[in-house]
């Protein structure tokens, strides 16, 4: 297998959720993980 791009790995995180501060505000069209 290879390694997923970044970008798989914002549509992962996009889809189930991750811990990565950067990728959630990155799905977060609304701001509402923005502190």
């Amino acid at each position: 297998m290879r390694p997923a791009t970044l970008k798989e790995v914002q549509n992962i995180c996009c889809e189930v959720g991750c811990e990565l501060r950067d990728l959630l505000n990155y799905c977060d069209p609304f701001g509402w993980l923005d502190s």
